[in-house]
């Protein structure tokens, strides 16, 4: 069976390589009058208590992206006090725990004042270790890469 496919696909390869080419074309031309639209964001009744919890949540901390205070190395490496990255995780930092990891070296460098969230970690100890909430590799590019990505080549260099 699969041999008789493989034949055939070997026979007719310029056919099948015209349909991809062709059904691109066309995919492409009829998505430029393409129209997106979030009427499917209102799933959820205004009454539903999620819904209610989540617009309680974007009216105490805004839209995406909040402002971060920095210290430590992280402020060299961005050459500024305050960032904006969008933080793109479900999971946060317990700040209860949050005086047992600095006394073990861990600096909080980057915290969330919208939020009081732990969005950067670093290490006393370490010459370079900086764990992140957010994604650096969403905001660079090939000419602009990532702050981050820039020290940790840096870093990997003078070592």
């Amino acid at each position: 069976m699969w041999a008789k496919l493989s034949r055939l696909i070997l026979q007719n390869r310029i056919l099948i390589i015209l349909f991809f080419i062709v059904s691109t074309v066309f995919m492409g031309y009829h998505a430029k009058n393409l129209k997106l639209s979030y009427a499917g964001s209102k799933i959820l009744p205004l009454t539903d208590s999620v819904f209610i919890k989540y617009n309680t949540f974007k009216k105490a901390f805004g839209e995406d992206g909040n402002v971060m205070v920095l210290g430590i190395q992280s402020a060299e490496i961005y050459k500024k006090e305050n960032i904006s990255e969008r933080h793109r995780h479900r999971y946060e930092f317990n700040n209860a725990y949050k005086s047992e990891f600095e006394k073990a070296g861990m600096i909080c460098s980057g915290i969330n004042v919208a939020s009081n969230l732990v969005e950067i970690i670093e290490l006393k100890s370490h010459k370079w270790y900086i764990g992140v909430q957010f994604h650096p590799e969403y905001s660079s590019t090939v000419i602009n890469p990532h702050p981050l990505f820039i020290s940790f080549i840096q870093a990997a260099i003078q070592k």
